[in-house]
């Protein structure tokens, strides 16, 4: 309606799926060789199976232990090779692409 365009990411941080999102905006619009008007504020949304704050503590703990060794692990190769230990499984499992960002814009 109107040549309004939607711009949806979805990221594991929220900072850089909001980043996509506008990326996405200005590339669709610099594709059409025209300018950019966004019509409303960036909409970001967490939908992950955790809480917001504890997948923060635990992506934060997971950081320290991989760096300092504790989850360097071992390669399990019933994995296919896949590095397991508390530090890596930590990451992994706080790895979700769990922000999800949107915003209206009309090229022009």
């Amino acid at each position: 309606e109107n040549n309004i365009n939607r711009a949806i990411a979805r990221g594991t941080y929220k900072d850089d799926t909001v980043e996509k999102a506008i990326d996405s905006s200005k590339d669709y619009c610099r594709e059409r060789k025209q300018g950019i008007i966004y019509i409303n504020d960036i909409a970001t949304n967490y939908e992950g199976y955790m809480s917001e704050g504890t997948k923060k503590g635990m992506r934060q703990v997971s950081k320290a232990a991989t760096f300092t060794g504790l989850g360097l692990g071992t390669v399990n190769e019933s994995l296919g090779g896949v590095v397991t230990g508390a530090g890596i499984v930590g990451l992994f499992m706080t790895d979700d692409k769990d922000y999800v960002a949107e915003l209206s814009f009309k090229c022009q």
